[in-house]
């Protein structure tokens, strides 16, 4: 099994350190923080993090200065906005 600790991956119990981790769930397009973890230790099942592809990953995680893990979501004002006008996806940053 996977655990985050402090920016760094834990699998069978080997780390190379660190001390916490926050998880920041965050709009990929308005850029509001959604929720916040601030868990020193996280299961990606937890997370439901084991569902995701390599590509599904480097897509929506990504790791701050900090080491805080952010996980890229469309938060539900953006779903809305995009749903009534679709031409916002055909930009690069629609809703920022």
């Amino acid at each position: 099994m996977k655990r985050f600790y402090g920016g760094y991956t834990m699998i069978n119990g080997t780390c190379s350190g660190g001390i916490g981790l926050a998880i920041i769930y965050q709009c990929r397009h308005c850029r509001h923080q959604e929720a916040r973890i601030d868990e020193t230790v996280v299961s990606e099942e937890a997370l439901g993090l084991q569902i995701l592809t390599s590509d599904e990953r480097k897509d929506i995680m990504t790791y701050d200065s900090d080491g805080n893990m952010r996980i890229l979501i469309t938060c539900e004002y953006c779903q809305e906005a995009m749903e009534r006008s679709p031409e916002l996806l055909l930009l690069t940053n629609p809703l920022q």
